[in-house]
């Protein structure tokens, strides 16, 4: 089979093409498992679950996008929105989640979802939670 390598991060599961991708029943069901019944917020898709492990910043970031069909993590300002709106959102727990928005070179962005938490950044090489979004696709009808 001819098939282009890919190296990506997906729970920590190294595929090295879209072959193993396809055939690798366990990353097809982590996928699902993430994205489950999704929530919608404006033009935001929001996934239903967290990733079951605490992820790095670039970890994060290779892991929303392993999803594919533009998943990713949300930006700092889709992250307050996230949050503002948490009740209506399966599963946020009361700590912090990564967003995309960097702070510096080393430093990204975190929004906690308890009460009176402020927003505030981290090293990138710390591990917190991750939940993954995706923009709206239009509709033509």
């Amino acid at each position: 089979m001819n098939c282009e390598v890919y190296v990506l991060w997906c729970f920590k599961y190294t595929i090295e093409s879209i072959c193993e991708l396809k055939s690798n029943s366990k990353i097809e069901n982590t996928m699902i498992n993430i994205t489950g019944k999704m929530v919608t917020l404006g033009n935001l898709e929001i996934a239903q679950y967290d990733f079951e492990e605490q992820l790095t910043w670039d970890e994060a970031i290779n892991a929303c996008a392993a999803l594919g069909d533009g998943w990713r993590l949300p930006t700092r300002q889709e992250l307050n929105e996230i949050v503002a709106h948490k009740e209506n959102i399966e599963g946020l727990t009361a700590t912090y989640y990564w967003s995309s928005t960097k702070y510096f070179n080393y430093h990204a962005w975190l929004h906690p979802t308890h009460n009176g938490g402020r927003i505030t950044y981290a090293n990138k090489n710390l591990t917190f939670n991750v939940r993954a979004v995706r923009t709206c696709k239009e509709s033509n009808y």
